[in-house]
């Protein structure tokens, strides 16, 4: 996992209100400091992906994202019933919801990103 500050990155110019995303095996932050949650809410995105085998993750998203998007008709509301995206807001404030080893990612991601 690779883990990248917005200040090397074009990526957030083009996805402008969103603080981090999680493109195997990329995870961008749109800040050099983003909080514990922003980072745990990515994590899950990551473990995601790996639990879906990558390419099937991005077409299921994508796919759920254009379902409801017809289903509701604004962007928001079609994102927040994305069901990947349901699973990473119910669970990032949860300490025992990720394995212990991407728990244990938090504070070194929070160090490397202090650095940089």
């Amino acid at each position: 996992m690779l883990i990248i500050p917005r200040k090397s990155i074009i990526i957030f110019s083009i996805l402008k209100g969103y603080s981090a995303i999680t493109l195997w095996p990329f995870i961008f932050f749109a800040s050099s400091t983003p909080s514990v949650i922003t980072i745990r809410h990515e994590l899950i995105h990551f473990r995601q992906q790996r639990r879906w085998l990558i390419i099937p993750f991005y077409i299921i998203y994508l796919m759920n994202y254009l379902f409801e998007l017809l289903k509701r008709w604004r962007h928001t509301e079609a994102y927040m019933n994305i069901v990947f995206e349901k699973e990473a807001y119910n669970n990032q404030m949860s300490h025992s919801y990720l394995p212990e080893d991407y728990e244990k990612l938090i504070k070194p991601i929070l160090l490397k990103l202090s650095i940089n």
